[in-house]
């Protein structure tokens, strides 16, 4: 069953307000379900989106054409938290 567009939409403006309380620069990019968080804090750059399996997160250092680390979380949750560690650093 696909993802309702506008909760989905509703989960990423929450992700991205979470983000920038923490003073990081976080946008939503794409259109309907193919939308996702794009998170920038120094050097350090972070994709999440939704796939099947959970909470999918890109890790980018630099302007490295390959990211770092990508892996499935299960909640947004547990993927903050990851995503916050790897910005702050």
């Amino acid at each position: 069953m696909e993802k309702d567009p506008a909760l989905y939409r509703e989960e990423l403006e929450s992700v991205v307000k979470q983000l920038s309380a923490n003073n990081i620069i976080a946008k939503i990019k794409g259109e309907g379900i193919s939308q996702f968080v794009y998170a920038k804090c120094d050097d350090r750059t972070v994709e999440l989106s939704q796939d099947k399996d959970g909470i999918w997160v890109e890790f980018w250092l630099g302007d490295s054409e390959n990211p770092k680390n990508a892996m499935t979380i299960s909640s947004y949750h547990e993927a903050l938290k990851e995503v916050l560690s790897w910005l702050m650093m």
